[in-house]
């Protein structure tokens, strides 16, 4: 029967939550298995030995270790855990509702914005405009022609891509508040950009095999799209963007959780651009990225590393380090490396001689759902000087001004 616990019963059945409590105590299990299996078969008990709680067929709950058996403590662990899911949805709602809204263009920098179109026509122009995005920034200071080129290009993919892809170009979220991705990638990547320009002008000879530009953990993959289009065609072999989150060759679509590629492969770039899913991380990726992009590369290789994650930096060093091929290294370093249990005396050793201590540039913290847990970042700021000085110092350089000229 489906009511099958009464009054009458709950004396037996606080007898038998006692008994398989103490059995369990004294570690005899089998004892404590055959309790439940009473418990369960008589009265439809069904026990949770991780909370400690029961319920019965009625719905009714309570606590297996007493002093009150039918308190109301299994009732508040059922309550606290619907209000935590229900906490949880209404998060990703406002998440959800805070992209689409960054899709719409109603802000940038992380404030509400009047002024940002809605019409996507109108988005080159709130680009341009003195008001806007861009024009008040410190890259756009540094470099205002390439920031200029940048923006002919964008409406230039306005009108390449078909809708959706476009919306997918323009992305959205951020910590925060709501920022356009595109906008970010442009004003993040402008000194990069004009970096590569000024490498293929002064250091590549004219005479010499198009070069490979292997953009590192690429993302999406803004670097590239930008210097598809800012790059001379007939001196650029192909832009590769190496990404873990890539769909194989192979794939019909991408999975969930990988990166779309459809803006890569269904666009007419002027120079050829092509996807390689791989793992810097771990030696086979590695030896994948030397034997199928550094030895099948007609002339040098330009390696980009934008928001390299951790030890990634240190595998970017090292790719440049021992390919003679590499002409230019350009490294942005996203955040510090993980200090692991049983690993704070791991030691970098680069191919010039020098070194660096994980326990001098690690850290325990990152972002949970944009949140930061761990140390102050206030705190970090020497240790992420001593990271990129560390790196920078790791690079066996031909000609260090060739490749970027410091920590710029």
């Amino acid at each position: 029967k489906d009511s099958r616990t009464s009054a009458m019963d709950d004396e037996r059945i606080v007898e038998l939550l006692r008994q398989r409590f103490a059995a369990r105590a004294l570690q005899n299990y089998p004892t404590a298995d055959l309790l439940r299996d009473e418990l369960g078969s008589k009265y439809g008990i069904d026990l949770n030995d991780r909370a400690n709680t029961w319920k019965d067929a009625n719905g009714r709950v309570g606590t297996q270790d007493g002093p009150d058996y039918f308190e109301n403590r299994g009732v508040r662990l059922q309550e606290a855990r619907t209000q935590r899911k229900k906490l949880k949805e209404q998060a990703k709602a406002e998440r959800l509702a805070a992209e689409r809204k960054a899709n719409s263009f109603a802000q940038h920098d992380g404030r509400e914005d009047a002024n940002a179109p809605r019409d996507a026509n109108a988005f080159v122009a709130w680009l341009r405009a003195e008001d806007g995005p861009l024009k008040n920034t410190k890259p756009y200071a540094m470099y205002p022609e390439l920031a200029e080129s940048c923006i002919e290009i964008v409406e230039k993919w306005r009108v390449r891509f078909e809708k959706h892809v476009w919306l997918r170009v323009l992305g959205g979220g951020s910590r925060g508040g709501v920022q356009q991705r595109l906008v970010k990638e442009l004003l993040e990547s402008l000194h990069v950009m004009a970096r590569v320009v000024q490498h293929l002008d002064r250091d590549v000879r004219l005479e010499d095999s198009p070069v490979t530009v292997l953009d590192l953990c690429s993302g999406f993959g803004y670097l590239s799209m930008f210097l598809a289009e800012l790059l001379p065609a007939a001196r650029v072999d192909k832009i590769v963007l190496l990404d873990k989150a890539w769909p194989m060759h192979s794939q019909e679509k991408a999975s969930t959780g990988q990166i779309n590629p459809e803006h890569i492969f269904h666009a007419d770039w002027p120079i050829r651009m092509t996807t390689s899913k791989n793992n810097l991380k771990t030696p086979a990726g590695r030896r994948s990225v030397e034997k199928h992009i550094f030895e099948n590369a007609p002339g040098a290789v330009i390696v980009l590393g934008i928001h390299l994650c951790g030890q990634l930096s240190v595998r970017a060093v090292e790719l440049f380090n021992t390919n003679p091929k590499c002409s230019m290294l350009a490294l942005k370093p996203c955040c510090l490396p993980q200090v692991w249990a049983g690993m704070p005396n791991t030691v970098w050793n680069f191919s010039n001689g020098q070194t660096l201590q994980l326990e001098q540039v690690g850290i325990n913290g990152r972002f949970i759902k944009n949140i930061w847990r761990g140390p102050p970042r206030s705190t970090l700021v020497r240790k992420f000087a001593c990271w990129g000085n560390g790196l920078y110092s790791g690079i066996a350089c031909r000609c260090r001004d060739s490749v970027g000229g410091g920590m710029d």
